[in-house]
């Protein structure tokens, strides 16, 4: 959910980055670095630590990222000029009226 509103904002990389972070590092790093100690409990262990890892990295580029101020709507058109193009763009015959 975190992610969706901060891509739904227009900033991708930094979501993208998050998830490779938690992906290659932290999972793999716990399935391959603690299998020697765990066996095959640390590929298992390794899930929950990657979505654990996956959700504080969200929360925190979603409390503090720079995501807010990057908007991504355009500047507001005035109505005359927003009459005019959708003007431009009816039937060449007039707009269609099928209940009529």
């Amino acid at each position: 959910m975190l992610f969706g509103t901060v891509r739904a904002n227009g900033q991708v990389v930094w979501p993208l980055i998050i998830l490779f972070i938690s992906m290659y590092p932290v999972r793999l790093g716990i399935a391959l670095g603690g299998y020697q100690w765990l066996g095959a409990d640390a590929l298992w262990l390794s899930f929950p630590v990657g979505m654990v890892t996956t959700m504080l990295m969200a929360t925190a580029l979603y409390l503090h990222g720079g995501w807010r101020r990057s908007g991504i709507a355009p500047s507001p058109i005035d109505e005359l000029e927003c009459r005019e193009q959708a003007e431009a763009t009816r039937e060449p015959g007039g707009a269609l009226n099928p209940a009529a």
